[in-house]
């Protein structure tokens, strides 16, 4: 069964349009790995028609083409406007260049830490001291959410110039679409900070993005049919203290 599958994967992987996250001339082995990975986790029938399969597990091709784009950029340091569940954001990957330009994009105080994030917790336990967390913490931090929410955490000692004055740094594991994609083709989690100056409102359209920084962003990502929602509850993970609801 899994040779047959095996057989018309490759068919339907070659056959595609082709997102540029995968090789222009993909190997046996490649291929190999791709429909078994494809049968395995996505656990879709074989007997789909291979484009409503494509489709409907892998989005469309303008979206992994964009998804591409935006984590080239992120990786070579940029600056860049992203929705996320709520307001806009303002995202870089965790390098201390990069972080910088945001400080300074945002006139924002030191003292201030940021949020990090990604769709998959393993990124975000890459930076927390999980030592001084217990299992069912551990397993709170790793469950979905009914919305959006930051965890206040411990913070590992080579992550501390990532949050200002504090001992703990922000993670939310997101859902959103773009941002859950990105974080897992880049293979690490990214700052998201609200697209704003400081000590005015978080950035809730592509508009007021550009208002706020026009061209001193690398890009802005016009996500349609956008719907701005209140910024992220924050709870302090330890002491179950509610920092904004």
């Amino acid at each position: 069964m899994l040779k047959i599958a095996r057989i018309n994967f490759k068919k339907c992987v070659l056959s595609l349009p082709r997102p540029y996250l995968l090789p222009a001339r993909p190997t046996p082995f490649t291929l190999d790995f791709i429909c078994i990975l494809i049968i395995r986790i996505i656990n879709v029938s074989i007997d789909e028609p291979k484009w409503q399969i494509w489709k409907k597990h892998m989005g469309t091709e303008k979206f992994y083409k964009t998804l591409a784009q935006i984590a080239v950029m992120l990786k070579n340091g940029k600056v860049l406007g992203l929705p996320t569940e709520s307001v806009y954001g303002l995202s870089c990957i965790i390098q201390k260049a990069a972080v910088e330009k945001v400080i300074a994009l945002k006139q924002r105080d030191l003292k201030k830490g940021f949020i990090v994030l990604s769709g998959d917790i393993s990124h975000l336990l890459a930076l927390i001291d999980t030592e001084k967390l217990n299992e069912k913490q551990l397993e709170i931090l790793s469950q979905r959410q009914d919305k959006p929410t930051t965890w206040v955490v411990p913070v590992k000692h080579e992550y501390r110039w990532l949050t200002g004055d504090f001992g703990t740094i922000a993670v939310r594991l997101t859902d959103h679409p773009l941002l859950k994609e990105l974080t897992i083709t880049l293979g690490c989690a990214i700052i998201s900070t609200s697209a704003n100056l400081s000590n005015q409102p978080p950035a809730t359209s592509y508009d007021k993005v550009q208002h706020y920084f026009g061209d001193q962003l690398d890009y802005i990502h016009p996500q349609q049919n956008f719907i701005a929602a209140k910024p992220s509850r924050v709870i302090n993970l330890i002491s179950n203290e509610v920092l904004r609801d």
